[in-house]
């Protein structure tokens, strides 16, 4: 089984439009895949309750995609937990996150261009 995990830490819309397109992609080509997309920093936009991309993250959440958002990021934007969509888990540090699934030899992609 493929176990791969996504870190996303930029805001630009055309990179998380890319991401989405991708995560679809991924999920069609290869069955039975855990994936897992990690957000920090500027990142974290892309799933708070105001993004434009809601619907399709929904989507892709009920397509088992697991979608988590930086804690140390959250404290240190002053960013409250109530302001990320629902489906989303908070982690206590999103780069920690992605060192320990990359040592458990999850595949690594780096969300952007």
């Amino acid at each position: 089984q493929q176990k791969v995990v996504y870190q996303l830490s930029n805001n630009d819309p055309f990179i998380h439009k890319s991401l989405i397109g991708q995560l679809f992609s991924l999920l069609d080509a290869l069955d039975g895949i855990t994936i897992e997309v990690v957000t920090h920093g500027y990142g974290i936009d892309f799933l708070l309750k105001d993004s434009p991309f809601t619907t399709m993250i929904e989507a892709l959440g009920e397509k088992g995609v697991v979608f988590m958002v930086c804690r140390n990021t959250l404290d240190e934007g002053k960013t409250e937990a109530t302001d990320v969509m629902g489906l989303v888990k908070i982690i206590p540090a999103g780069v920690a996150h992605v060192v320990i699934r990359q040592s458990e030899g999850w595949s690594y992609i780096k969300a952007g261009f």
